[in-house]
């Protein structure tokens, strides 16, 4: 197929991941979130 040699690891060809939209809450924001409104748990299939 194509013969292209291996770029060096730290090759940057200038890509970005795309940013999350909303970026994720720090921990303690969300601890605090939860306790206000703890009936958002309700049914999460990742609640604890």
């Amino acid at each position: 197929m194509f013969d292209i040699p291996p770029g060096p690891a730290e090759a940057d060809f200038g890509y970005k991941p795309p940013p999350q939209y909303p970026p994720p809450a720090p921990p303690e924001e969300v601890r605090e979130l939860l306790a206000q409104h703890p009936e958002a748990l309700e049914g999460s299939a990742d609640a604890i």
